[in-house]
């Protein structure tokens, strides 16, 4: 079981104060601090980027609030460290909220909206090493979704149309500096492509074969009606799967060019944070977090890894035409308001979405369904000994829930053959 790992106290008390002192004063707070608490969120396996800390500030006047942050720093694991710094995940991040969030502000400032940036968290300091974000689950009442959980259409709302602000302020923004070349000029690294990298793909490669053999194996333990079809469709990608997900991310033509964004590039249901109303338990707001993966790229990447990844298989299929156009309502009405308009139908939207299904859809069934979310939650990456190692850690806790779950087995398995049948419809062959 997973567990909270005791936090290595590496700086002094003292030293920490100092360090939180000039990033709270570099953020306009010049209040005398009286100490800094710094512990472990408890939100640990929430992310695989980092361990969250939280941070309270503290002030010599009691009188005023003390100042909550949420704090990402490299876990204690040198070898999940490597990986990190391989694919620039801070760096991007503190890039994504210390340069790019500011300057898009401004530009929205001068076209005369204020406010279209709500769904992002203040940030107060980031590095190559550390992310300070404001405190949402204390200050704001903002909670994850249980891991694992996928969303209904009252989470699926405010999460497809604030996808669709973050793609139309980028798509708005890039077009009124230039276009991408004088965009990532100013900041370069948002489209480095994370997926492509040696050290991504050798610690993600075996986990998405090893799904491959899961799901084969759930099948066949269970007889189900359209087994053998679902069974032959996922054996025919053994061997080929990660490359299968990253072809959507290069292959493209000029016309899709045109609507290019900058993608989340990891938009699901553990990198987005929900508030509830306490009377009635609706969800009321969201915020998107995690920038580790930004990239430059067809639109459709993203809107596919949400369907697929996060998103209640009965809602997905019975709801698809209203999602995407709640979707494209809202990425032409940011895009206009931000001088930028664009031109594009619900039967075009949903074409890009088919050409890129690959990437979600895969990504999907490796990482999100109920047994592979099951084995993330027994494991501790401060206890592997390499990367390698993941792989062979998780098939042992999925492969553990698979034996002690035989009924969430068969609707899994009942549950793939309809999702393999969704993948035949949806793929342009």
């Amino acid at each position: 079981m997973s567990t909270v790992p005791k936090l290595e106290q590496v700086e002094t008390p003292n030293e920490i104060t100092a360090k939180y002192k000039k990033i709270i004063k570099d953020n306009g707070i010049h209040d005398e601090v009286s100490e800094v608490i710094v512990k472990h969120s408890g939100l640990e396996g929430a992310g695989m980027a980092s361990r969250q800390l939280y941070a309270t500030v503290k002030f010599m006047d009691s009188s005023i609030t003390p100042l909550n942050l949420f704090v990402k720093e490299y876990i204690d694991n040198p070898h999940h460290t490597e990986l990190i710094d391989d694919i620039k995940a801070f760096e991007k991040e503190s890039r994504f909220f210390t340069e790019y969030i500011p300057a898009l502000d401004e530009f929205c400032k001068s076209k005369g909206h204020e406010g279209l940036l709500d769904f992002y968290p203040k940030c107060y300091y980031g590095d190559k090493t550390m992310v300070v974000l404001e405190n949402l689950v204390i200050d704001k009442d903002y909670m994850l979704l249980e891991a694992g959980e996928k969303q209904d259409m009252e989470a699926v709302r405010l999460a497809i149309t604030n996808l669709a602000k973050h793609h139309g302020l980028s798509y708005a923004f890039i077009s009124e500096l230039g276009g991408p070349g004088p965009f990532f000029r100013r900041f370069p690294n948002l489209d480095f492509d994370a997926y492509a990298q040696p050290s991504f793909r050798k610690s993600f490669e075996s986990m998405m074969e090893s799904s491959i053999k899961s799901n084969v194996q759930i099948l066949e333990r269970n007889n189900v009606a359209g087994r053998e079809r679902a069974i032959e469709k996922l054996k025919s990608f053994g061997g080929k799967l990660y490359d299968t997900m990253l072809n959507p991310m290069y292959t493209y033509d000029s016309e899709e060019e045109k609507l290019f964004v900058l993608n989340h590039g990891d938009y699901w249901g553990n990198n987005m944070m929900f508030r509830k109303d306490k009377v009635t338990n609706k969800i009321t707001s969201h915020v998107a977090i995690d920038m580790q993966l930004t990239l430059y790229n067809s639109l459709g990447l993203d809107v596919g890894f949400y369907l697929f990844t996060s998103v209640k298989p009965n809602v997905r299929r019975a709801h698809w035409q209203e999602i995407l156009e709640m979707y494209l309502s809202t990425l032409k009405e940011t895009c206009a308001e931000l001088g930028h308009p664009i031109d594009l139908s619900y039967d075009e939207l949903h074409l890009i979405i088919r050409k890129k299904v690959d990437f979600g859809f895969w990504i999907g069934v490796a990482f999100t369904d109920e047994a592979s979310i099951a084995g993330y939650k027994e494991l501790n990456l401060n206890e592997l000994e390499d990367m390698e190692s993941f792989s062979t850690e998780l098939i042992k806790f999925i492969q553990k829930w698979i034996d002690e779950n035989p009924e969430k087995v068969k609707e899994s398995a009942v549950e793939m053959v309809k999702l393999m049948d969704e993948y035949t419809q949806l793929l342009i062959q």
